[in-house]
């Protein structure tokens, strides 16, 4: 993940993880400066989410990063019906 991270060359990282490390790549990747594409859950806690939040805020950080948060259950059956 460091080498990831430190490459000039990646803009955007694919997190699809186990769940209870979601959060932290999360926050590494967008603290290096790097678009981030997240499967379902952002976080498993309250306490992750706001760390996040900060992260995104960081007025040390003047870069554009967007957060995409994936959805996967569109074609899941009850959510076709």
């Amino acid at each position: 993940m460091d080498a990831v991270l430190a490459a000039p060359e990646v803009d955007l990282v694919v997190i699809a993880t186990r769940h209870d490390t979601h959060s932290e790549f999360v926050q590494r990747a967008l603290a290096a400066g790097k678009h981030v594409f997240v499967e379902k859950p952002l976080a498993i806690s309250d306490s992750e989410i706001d760390a996040i939040e900060s992260t995104l805020r960081d007025p040390a950080r003047q870069q554009t990063r967007m957060l995409m948060i994936g959805f996967n259950r569109r074609f899941a059956p009850l959510a076709v019906r």
